[in-house]
């Protein structure tokens, strides 16, 4: 096992830490309600829901190529029997 395979074998391990962190730090702390302020002022957020083009960048586009990107690798896999 060289430097370099054993080093890919622990980063599930660096995304599980990390992942538990950031779980620590918004859920437990004010962070994610300042982040929140930030876009919702005047008892209004900053952009409307379903408002154009945002809906379609945040939203729809990355929704559709999630998809595309579940759906599309498996059907040119090749089973055999």
């Amino acid at each position: 096992m060289t430097l370099e395979n054993h080093s890919m074998a622990w980063d599930w391990l660096k995304l599980l830490c990390l992942t538990i962190l950031a779980t620590l730090v918004f859920e437990h702390s004010q962070l994610d309600i300042r982040i929140s302020e930030l876009f919702y002022s005047h008892g209004h957020w900053l952009l409307e829901k379903g408002a154009q083009p945002y809906a379609f960048i945040f939203y729809d586009l990355p929704k559709a190529l999630l998809i595309l990107l579940a759906v599309y690798p498996h059907s040119s896999v090749n089973y055999k029997i």
